[in-house]
Order: C-alpha cells, then structure tokens, then sequence
C-alpha cells in the first residue's frame, strides 16, 4: 500500500518506476486531480498528467487495473466544484 498526500500527477510519472512500479501493485487507486485543481493548475495540463500516468501504468504494468476515483464530496472542497466538475467532463 502506498498512501502519500500533496503528490501530483507530474510527480507520479517523474518517479513512477520508484513510487508506483516498485511496489509490484495488483491495482492502482489514484484520486483524480485535486491537488492540481487545489494548485490552479490548468485543466489541460492536468489532463495531459492523467494521461501520461496511465500510458506509464499500461506500458510498464500490464494487465494491472488502473482506477481513477473522484475526490468524495466535502464542503473543503465546495470552492474546487467547478473546476473538478469540468475535469470529469
């Protein structure tokens, strides 16, 4: 199990074989841009982040079910609903 908060996906797929690979997963479980919404990062980058980590994810761990869960709804995060809902569109 791998739990670590504030990460962003930019992180994910810089240290992905030490962070994600190593830890030889039978699934992954990531919460869907947050931290990145939280950091005004702009939509499109996010998407592009999302993206290149599950081509990593595909590529160097075949077969292993990659899960994309949405932040549970929390009025910390009304402010991010917008932003968060164009996300998921």
């Amino acid at each position: 199990v791998l739990a670590h908060k504030n990460l962003f996906y930019s992180d994910l797929n810089f240290h992905f074989e030490k962070l994600v690979k190593a830890m030889h997963p039978g699934a992954i479980l990531v919460h869907l841009g947050l931290n990145e919404i939280k950091a005004n990062r702009p939509l499109d980058s996010i998407t592009r982040d999302v993206k290149v980590f599950l081509r990593h994810a595909h590529k160097q761990l075949p077969g292993v079910m990659v899960v994309l869960l949405a932040p549970q709804p929390s009025p910390s995060h009304k402010k991010y609903s917008k932003s968060l809902k164009a996300l998921y569109q």
